[in-house]
This record gives structure tokens, C-alpha cells and sequence, in this order.
């Protein structure tokens, strides 16, 4: 008997040696502590859930990797680093709902930069297709590049230039939608 749980626990052990480790869990959506992204290692940053207007429900948990952890919502649009945001859905949601909300979060918080970037903002809208649950969408920006916007892995558009990567993450850094989403990207824990 004494034997048997020494090899269980031994075993026991081996797994959780190999097994993958992970960042954090944010309404039962589970993400990497970290990912690579442009060639660089970008750490969890925090994970957060978008809430639906009026109604309350989630609509997608997102997590935010960076080279480091910053809890400086500014500091991280202001700096011309890689990042990445990933949207894990965990309700459908139409094409028309997801760009509406997006151009009222980039009017809100882009300010002038928004008539400047017209057109790469309209190409990024035309990525906002509708999603299902269990879709995931990645934005990824890497310097001297742009932003690389994939959804379940394929890549569907990528927008030049580091005003539009500041713009698009002041939709979830600068006055979100709700406030719970920005704690939990910055580091406050998923609510």
C-alpha cells in the first residue's frame, strides 16, 4: 500500500511537471501565463469580461499580454510595444453589434485620431464579422509592422501603423464600456 501512493504520487508529481502552465481563469475561460507573438515573449498582463449593455450577461472574456506587466492603462497606449489582446467569445454576437460598439468606443476614446485613421479603421470594422461562442479573436501588434487581426487562428487583416494599434487599444484601455473589463486587463482580476 505504502508503495502504491509513493508511485501515485510520483506520477502524480511527473504531470504536473509536464503539464502547461497557465496564466489565469476568468469565467471559465483559461489563458496561457504566456504566448509569443511577433517573436517576442509577451506575459499575461490580466483578463477581464465584456458585459452586454442594459441586459448584464458576458459576451467574451479577454486577457492582455504584454512584455511586462503594467497596471498604467496610458503607459501601455502611449509605448510602441508589442501586445496582444485576445477575445475568447463565450456568446454570439452579429456583425452589426460588434462594429457598432467598436466605433462608439473609438469615437469616445480615439478623439481626432479617429477622422485620421478613417480608413484603416474601416478595414479593421470590415474584420468585426459576427462571432459565436466559442470563437477566438486575437489582435496582435508588433512594431514596424501593425496590427495582425486573426479569428480561430487564420489571419483575416492586418492594419499598418502604431496611431491605429493606440487607437484600437484605447477601446478596451480608455473609457470602456464597462469598468470591470479594464480592472481585469490591467492586472485588478476578472470580475
Amino acid at each position: 500500500m505504502k508503495r502504491m501512493r509513493a508511485v501515485s504520487a510520483a506520477a502524480c508529481l511527473a504531470g504536473l511537471m509536464v503539464a502547461p502552465a497557465f496564466g489565469a481563469t476568468c469565467n471559465d475561460i483559461t489563458m496561457p501565463d504566456s504566448v509569443e507573438s511577433g517573436g517576442e515573449d509577451l506575459v499575461l498582463n490580466g483578463m477581464g469580461v465584456r458585459y452586454a449593455p442594459f441586459l448584464g450577461f458576458p459576451v467574451y472574456v479577454a486577457g492582455l499580454y504584454l512584455p511586462e506587466r503594467s497596471g498604467d492603462a496610458q503607459a501601455i497606449m502611449d509605448k510602441d510595444q508589442s501586445r496582444r489582446l485576445v477575445m475568447n467569445f463565450v456568446e454570439n454576437v452579429n456583425a452589426a453589434s460588434m462594429r457598432a460598439g467598436m466605433a462608439r468606443s473609438l469615437a469616445m476614446n480615439a478623439g481626432e485620431l479617429t477622422e485620421a485613421l478613417k480608413e484603416p479603421i474601416a478595414r479593421f470594422q470590415a474584420a468585426m464579422t459576427g462571432f459565436e461562442k466559442g470563437q477566438v479573436v486575437v489582435f496582435d501588434y508588433v512594431p514596424d509592422r501593425g496590427t495582425v487581426v486573426t479569428v480561430d487562428g487564420e489571419s483575416v487583416t492586418e492594419i499598418e501603423g502604431a496611431d491605429f494599434a493606440t487607437a484600437w487599444m484605447s477601446i478596451w484601455l480608455g473609457k470602456p464600456p464597462n469598468e470591470e473589463l479594464k480592472t481585469g486587463l490591467l492586472g485588478g482580476g476578472c470580475d
